[in-house]
Order: C-alpha cells, then structure tokens, then sequence
C-alpha cells in the first residue's frame, strides 16, 4: 500500500488514494523495531543546540534530515551531504519537523504514528499514537508540548483531518465535510495551525485552525490570489508570513497573514529550478535559504526568496524523499 504524497504518484486531477484500494488495516501491519545507525566516526556533532543570539545569524551550519519513504528510513546529513546516522523501523515516513531542542518528529505513515527521536538520535524514539489514521505530516509548538498531525484519510477510506496532541496523546480531531485528503501543515506563533490538501471537488484547499494550541477548532479555508496546481509543504517564517509549496510549479510561494479569508496574492514567488517533484521544504534557521525534499532522490537547496538554481545538491542515493527538516530549525 503506497500513500506517497507527491504528484508523480498520483493521476492528474485524481485523488491520491486511488493507489489505496484494498487497503490492510493497520492492525495488520507488521511491528517494526526502531534502530539509529550511526556513523562511526563523524565529522562534526550533527546536532546544535538552539541559541537565539548565535543561530540567527547566516553561515551555521546545518543538519539536514531527510525522509525516505522507498526504504522506509530517515537519513541524517550534514551539509556536504555526509552520512551521519541512519533511522529505521518505520513505514512510509514522509513529513517531519524538528524544534528548538534539536528533537525530530517523523510521520511515520503505514504505521498510524508520529516517532519523536530525541536529539543526538540514540533511540529507541517515542511513540505518539494516532488510531485509525494515516499522518502525512506533524509540526509542534512549545519543543513537543503541543503538535498537529495532518493525516492524509483515515484507516477505512474516510476523509483526512488534523489530529491535536498535548504531552503526546490526541486531545481532538478535527475534521470537515469538504476534506478529502489533508496534506501538510504548520503552526504560527500565535498557535494557528496552515495546512493544505484536496477537498471533494478535487481543487487544491488552504486553511487555518485558528489558535489551535488554545482551543481552537475551526477550520476556516483561505483563498489565494494565484492558483495553487498541486499541494506540497507549508511553513510559516520568522516574520510571520505564510509559505506554501506547489509540487507542480516548480514553486514556494509566499503570503502575507490572512485578511478577511484571504492570503491574498503572493508576495513572492521562489522558483525551485531544477526540481523534478519537491514534494516539502524546511526554511534554514535565518529564513535566507530552503531545502526541498524531491522525489528525484535530492535535497535542494535554494535561496530564499530569490530561488533559481539550487546552491547546494545532497543525494540521497536509490530513495524517494518526502520529508525535510532542518536543525537548528527556524520557528515563528
């Protein structure tokens, strides 16, 4: 069963669980035991502790994680695209995030579940369950304390919805009857939770829980001043603005915070050149520069938001990333 959330996988203008018929049910799904292969000898610890006065500043290196969602692993870079520690036991990982304290959070797809691997990655991860779901993709506030999980559909066909956690156990799930597959997502400062998806007419949806960390559980859909051809990955900045990814164009676009419903027309439009199917992306910690995750078996790096051609190229040899995050990461 394949629910890879990029564009190749799916016909156009179709939903992507037409690759979902005669689904397993999760319960049937085979438990698998989470292992770090670490590097033996590394070249520089791939973790850097967050500290505001040090990391807004261009030129810190990054560690790069990327979900491989063919081999079923996440491989950890750093920037001169060095290996330097491998984590398995997952089905199908795709969107990720990482907070403050260098944590990282795996949708672990097939296996309904969210794995939280601690900085340093020496496992064994924490488990968040998420019963009857298919995550695509999780973001937290307050390093972990609270997290939205966006699941593509439910176990048994059913619309997608956004899954709320507190300390790691579902609080609500929020869903509406225009969902068909929910996508990606990220939180603001504020607590208000973006995401993406494909809603029952087959158009591509932008929306918000507004103050979803206090309460929240609304969803309010956003309209855009330009057509978004096929959703990918959602972050919102350093300044607020909000970012979303087109697998389809070729493209990260730019929004001010919504007015009156609407995200209105981008303010500015980074071209991911070269690109086969960046299916997500993460902002470097000063906001100057992206990675994509492309299907192509790359990690691009691009300036932001002037975009073009990638500045740097990380290979992930044989696999099909879906995932992306940075540490340090930038937060709103």
């Amino acid at each position: 069963m394949r629910l890879t959330l990029n564009r190749s996988c799916v016909a156009t203008g179709a939903a992507v669980l037409a690759l979902v018929a005669g689904s397993v049910a999760q319960n049937a799904l085979i438990e698998k035991t989470s292992v770090a292969h670490v590097k033996v000898v590394p070249q520089h610890s791939p973790i850097h502790p967050f500290v505001n006065h040090k990391f807004f500043a261009t030129g810190v290196p990054s560690t790069v994680a990327i979900s491989d969602a063919a081999n079923n692993v996440v491989d950890i870079f750093d920037e001169n695209g060095t290996m330097q520690a491998q984590l398995s036991g997952f089905a199908e990982p795709q969107g990720m995030a990482s907070d403050r304290q260098g944590n990282l959070y795996i949708a672990d797809t097939e296996n309904g579940q969210i794995q939280v691997w601690a900085n340093g990655f020496g496992g064994p991860p924490t488990l968040w369950a998420d019963p009857g779901q298919f995550p695509a993709d999780v973001d937290v506030r307050n390093n972990g304390a609270f997290a939205a999980v966006t699941n593509i559909i439910s176990q048994e066909d059913a619309p997608g919805s956004v899954s709320l956690y507190k300390n790691g156990s579902i609080i609500a799930t929020v869903t509406d009857p225009a969902f068909d597959e929910v996508f990606f997502g990220a939180f603001d400062a504020t607590g208000s939770f973006y995401f993406d998806g494909i809603n029952t007419s087959g158009e591509v949806f932008v929306a918000v829980i507004a103050h979803a960390n206090t309460g929240g559980r609304t969803v309010q859909y956003l309209s855009t001043g330009n057509a978004l051809a096929f959703p990918g990955g959602v972050q919102v900045n350093n300044n607020g603005t909000i970012s979303v990814d087109d697998q389809e164009n070729f493209a990260v676009y730019t929004y001010n915070p919504p007015s009156g419903g609407s995200l209105g027309s981008p303010i500015s439009t980074t071209s991911l050149g070269g690109s086969e199917d960046p299916v997500t992306f993460a902002f470097k910690i000063h906001n100057h520069n992206l990675y994509t995750a492309d299907v192509a078996g790359v990690a691009n790096e691009y300036s932001y938001p002037a975009g073009g051609n990638p500045t740097n190229v990380i290979s992930v040899s044989g696999g099909e990333p879906i995932g992306v995050a940075v540490i340090p990461t930038q937060m709103p």
